[in-house]
């Protein structure tokens, strides 16, 4: 599966409606979401970058899933893992610190 422009630094898998996916993210900021059963890229959250993806998350129900994304600046957002949309804005949570893996 091709599309990252960057070197991938974080995959989590899941499901949403009943569809496998994995959700990759990169150095640039940039997030996908795949179907890994016909091995194609679903989508690509809006705006999902400010930095380095450092975690990916999966969760909800397998019919309505979310998808929360961190980056490097601190940043939390979450997404509709089925179709891609923010739930809100990115936020940086107080309390938090942006710090980079290497």
């Amino acid at each position: 599966m091709t599309g990252h422009e960057d070197r991938v630094t974080r995959v989590a898998t899941g499901t949403a409606g009943g569809r496998h996916v994995a959700v990759s993210g990169d150095r640039a900021g940039r997030v996908l979401v795949w179907d890994l059963a016909e091995g194609r890229r679903l989508h690509e959250p809006a705006s999902a970058g400010h930095g380095v993806i450092t975690c990916l998350a999966l969760g909800g129900d397998g019919e309505r899933g979310w998808l929360v994304t961190g980056c490097a600046d601190g940043r939390v957002a979450v997404w509709e893992l089925g179709t891609g949309r923010p739930t809100s804005s990115p936020r940086t949570p107080v309390g938090c610190t942006a710090s980079t893996s290497r």
